[in-house]
């Protein structure tokens, strides 16, 4: 069996450096990739230098076939990659210290990574949250919903908020502790919180990121249970894609739990097709 091709692997520092290098990586491959490059353009613009770190895979004929982004508390989150890529990072952040609570992204991916990880830390592995991605093919808005989307406004914060919290307890449990209201605030001032209003009440709540590559992300997607069954996330979802696609966007995306057959269904009827699968993965010491 011929070995595989070596491939180099480049450390930054800097949001706007990895973005110059990774920027044919993200073009060409704008959903695996949406994550790290919406999070990375947000870090770029809004906040000063932390110690965040960025990663890309070169080959030997110097193309960029992979990259991964560690923004701390979170994950290391790593793009679909070839799995001798995904092992070379593992191998380079080994080198260098770097500790991990865990890692996300393609499936092929970060299963290669958290082996290979594994394997060097003494470290256990347990499956967090098996996911899928999803890009948006025909969007089908939902018929006969009661009542209207619009853009949230600063006004809603407090709601928005207290939504946010509710949605990472409920479907997010395992993720770092975070400032709802400073996230909430944030994503209005950027357009990015739809709302579905119903008899004068918000009773729903999308995220739908900036294009990233031509690319939005829907995300977060909240109702309150007493509310949920009659069609609202639906819309909200619909509209908050569509107001995408006309701002621009050239595609829509989004990631669905697989353990979550309701919202699988919802997205499934809206136009969204699965693009690949991805896993949610955490560390911990082998006792």
């Amino acid at each position: 069996m011929r070995d595989a091709a070596p491939v180099t692997v480049v450390i930054f520092r800097d949001a706007h450096a990895f973005l110059d290098a990774a920027t044919p990586l993200l073009a060409a491959d704008p959903i695996s990739t949406n994550v790290i490059g919406s999070v990375t353009e947000r870090l770029a613009t809004d906040t000063p230098v932390s110690d965040d770190l960025w990663a890309t895979v070169v080959d030997s004929e110097d193309r960029v076939v992979g990259a991964a982004m560690l923004n701390d508390p979170w994950n290391l989150f790593v793009s679909r990659m070839p799995t001798d890529a995904a092992i070379a990072i593992a191998d380079r952040l080994s080198d260098d210290a770097i500790v991990l609570p865990g890692v996300t992204g393609e499936r092929a991916a970060t299963e290669a990574f958290a082996a290979r990880w594994a394997a060097c830390h003494g470290m256990t592995v347990t499956t967090l949250v098996d996911e899928r991605a999803h890009r948006l093919r025909t969007l089908t808005p939902p018929a006969d919903v009661p009542g209207a989307a619009r853009l949230a406004a600063p006004g809603d914060t407090t709601t928005i908020a207290a939504w946010l919290h509710a949605f990472r307890e409920e479907a997010m449990p395992h993720d770092p502790p975070e400032d709802t209201a400073a996230g909430a605030a944030r994503m209005i001032e950027r357009a990015e919180l739809w709302l579905w209003e119903h008899d004068g009440r918000a009773v729903s709540l999308v995220g739908c990121r900036r294009p990233t590559c031509g690319v939005s992300r829907v995300g977060p997607v909240y109702t309150p249970p007493d509310l949920r069954g009659r069609g609202y996330a639906g819309g909200t979802t619909a509209a908050a894609a569509a107001g995408a696609l006309a701002a621009g966007a050239t595609s829509v995306m989004l990631y669905t739990d697989l353990s979550n057959p309701t919202s699988n269904a919802l997205y499934a009827r809206l136009g969204f097709v699965p693009d690949h699968d991805a896993v949610q993965i955490g560390f911990a010491l082998a006792a």
